[in-house]
């Protein structure tokens, strides 16, 4: 019996050692999904000038044994076959050091465990072109086509079409979510006075209006910030002890009569809100470089934030001779210059100047208070 035991435990370890040398997923199957994905992405990389500096985002990979998942048990596991599949975005670097807009990629390969061979296709869009890999350990591609992508990337990706949104997906890039950093700060600084927090979460849970909310909280505390002092003050005045409700009237009451007197004097600016509202100037603006550089375009995304209602409705009514400036401008910029962080300040300096002389044309002095750039991306 002893001999017996000794014999099955010999015949099992010959088995399990030639399972594990036979490169058959047998112990770490995490390590070697990621191997597979190193390799899937190395045989992308190897196709620019500087491999290092290619970098992926909304990676999805989908890993399958063929004769497992179909429920077939094999004699040996050397027969079993794999399938791997990826893609995604990825986004090239060029000799400046400057990294490409985001575009998709497409990868797949098949395993041979027995014959320990690799073979598959990989697919990309590059340059507004769509190419594929002689092989995939070769460095040249040939044409493709936008037909031969879909179909491969719409089944795992989903539509291609649509930027990648995951859980995520029905939401709208805007600008309904700016500015929560600040947010935060003043929540934050709410939470050391709890009679003021509570006030603000009575408030909000009553109006739904967070930014308005905010602010009359802020007026509760004692110790207040010298730049809300001369505002907490009117508000004061205005509300007394008034509940919420009450007092947001008495502010849009108050703001509706200063924008009824701004109208009979165009100069000046009309009621100034409780807090920075934000414009997105949409769509983004896509822009040639000057001279030769590799670089042949980039991409910004322009928002901009005023204090004043009538500001904001002349911008909205102005939209088409503001885009025009801010075209002109962005066009003539410098590439090296633009890059630098001294060279986007003057250039906010510039988009706020040409936006506010638009709107001096109307009667309005000095109306935009900031310029933000939401994106920037150079090729």
């Amino acid at each position: 019996m002893r001999n017996f035991l000794l014999l099955i435990t010999i015949f099992l370890l010959i088995f399990s050692e030639s399972i594990s040398s036979s490169g058959v997923v047998t112990g770490d199957v995490e390590k070697r999904k990621k191997d597979i994905q190193l390799i899937m992405k190395d045989s992308l990389r190897k196709v620019f000038k500087i491999p290092g500096g290619v970098k992926f985002k909304n990676v999805k990979f989908k890993y399958k044994k063929i004769f497992e998942s179909a429920g077939i048990v094999l004699s040996e596991p050397t027969q079993e076959k794999e399938l791997v599949q990826m893609c995604g975005y990825f986004s090239a670097q060029n000799e400046l050091g400057i990294n490409s807009l985001f575009q998709p990629f497409f990868i797949q390969i098949g395993i041979n465990n027995k014959k320990k061979g690799l073979s598959g296709d990989v697919l990309y869009k590059f340059d507004n072109k769509y190419k594929k890999l002689i092989s995939m350990n070769s460095k040249f591609s040939m044409d493709s086509s936008k037909e031969e992508f879909e179909v491969l990337w719409n089944k795992l990706c989903g539509n291609l079409d649509e930027q990648y949104l995951g859980v995520l997906s029905g939401y709208k890039f805007g600008y309904d979510a700016i500015g929560y950093s600040e947010l935060d700060k003043k929540l934050q600084q709410l939470s050391h006075h709890k009679f003021a927090l509570s006030y603000f979460s009575v408030c909000n849970k009553a109006e739904e209006n967070i930014h308005g909310c905010l602010f009359l909280a802020q007026c509760k505390i004692k110790n207040i910030s010298s730049e809300l002092t001369k505002k907490c003050q009117l508000v004061n005045e205005l509300c007394d002890q008034d509940p919420a409700k009450v007092c947001f009237y008495k502010i849009e009451k108050n703001n509706k009569e200063k924008k009824t007197a701004s109208l009979n004097h165009p100069t000046k600016l009309g009621a100034e809100l409780l807090e920075q509202i934000y414009i997105s100037i949409e769509p983004p603006f896509i822009i040639n470089f000057k001279g030769e550089q590799k670089a042949k375009y980039f991409q910004v995304g322009v928002t901009i934030s005023t204090k004043y209602n009538l500001v904001m409705e002349a911008v909205k009514k102005n939209m088409p001779a503001i885009r025009n400036k801010l075209t002109f401008i962005l066009a003539s910029q410098e590439f090296t210059e633009t890059l630098t962080n001294s060279g986007k300040l003057e250039l906010k300096e510039q988009l706020k100047k040409s936006i506010n002389k638009v709107l001096s044309k109307k009667n309005f002095n000095h109306g935009i208070s900031k310029v933000y750039f939401t994106s920037f991306v150079a090729q």
